[in-house]
């Protein structure tokens, strides 16, 4: 029973980082306009990205992990530092079907966080 409880202990310890780290950040997003043109929508977008840890987020993207027909103009949105408890902010113009405008964003987000590189894919509050 001990070395059941054991490895548990240890597998917690490996994976509880990877756990955490969805909780270091939330990602609010709004479409702030959009006109169709056919089938598909254009239009800009604001996403915040709010840094819920005690330490400084540096080199912050996001990128659309879903839909994955939404196009962003460069690919990814930047946001640079975020200092801690802080709120980036930043606006992009996008591309989508306009059936998808109604689907929630799922946004991977990539960071450094004291030395170490990290990313997380976390879905986006409208």
């Amino acid at each position: 029973m001990l070395k059941i409880v054991q490895r548990c202990a240890v597998l917690f310890f490996l994976l509880a980082p990877q756990i955490v780290l969805a909780n270091d950040v939330v990602v609010q997003y709004r479409i702030l306009d959009s006109s169709n043109s056919g089938e598909m929508a254009h239009g800009q977008i604001q996403v915040e990205v709010q840094n819920l840890t005690n330490h400084e987020l540096q080199n912050v993207d996001l990128r659309v992990d879903s839909p994955q027909t939404l196009l962003l103009e460069k690919e990814m949105l930047q946001l640079g530092a975020i200092p801690a408890g802080g709120l980036g902010v930043v606006i992009g113009r996008f591309d989508l079907p306009g059936s998808a405008l109604a689907e929630p964003f799922i946004w991977q987000v990539d960071f450094d966080a004291a030395g170490v590189h990290s990313q997380t894919i976390i879905p986006g509050i409208r």
